[in-house]
């Protein structure tokens, strides 16, 4: 990581968004720093820049989230809206007594048809405290 000399005074990530895009290409990859560090800048650095070669589907997840409907809900809308436009489709409402692991099945199986791959960014995975939301 080097400073911008620039007037910005932001740091340049060249190096750091070269090294996402060559871990990218693995099944799965996990960043791993301390709080603040710029993991989520980094990320979305990545993301953000322009001719980014990738479909992404990128979800947050909020401090303490314990739904896994709501979890699941929202990673399928994020592939869904990474895919295009579903014919206008409505985000997905949770509703009582849906089951998380047929929402799960429903994610996998829209990335499984997905041609050219998608990229799916999970950011802050930590805070998921669900015990339903994990696939087995």
């Amino acid at each position: 990581m080097t400073v911008d000399r620039g007037t910005s005074g932001w740091i340049d990530r060249g190096d750091l968004v070269a090294a996402l895009d060559r871990a990218a290409a693995k099944r799965v990859t996990v960043i791993s720093a301390p709080a603040g560090s710029g993991k989520t800048s980094l990320l979305r650095a990545w993301a953000d820049r322009p001719g980014q070669p990738r479909r992404l589907a990128v979800i947050q997840v909020q401090p303490g989230q314990h739904d896994a409907q709501v979890f699941w809900l929202g990673l399928l809308d994020a592939v869904r809206h990474a895919v295009g436009p579903a014919g206008g489709a409505e985000p997905s409402a949770a509703t009582p007594g849906s089951n998380p692991a047929a929402i799960a099945g429903r994610v996998l199986s829209e990335l499984a048809d997905v041609r050219d791959g998608i990229t799916l960014v999970i950011d802050d995975l930590h805070e998921l405290s669900s015990p339903e939301a994990r696939l087995s």
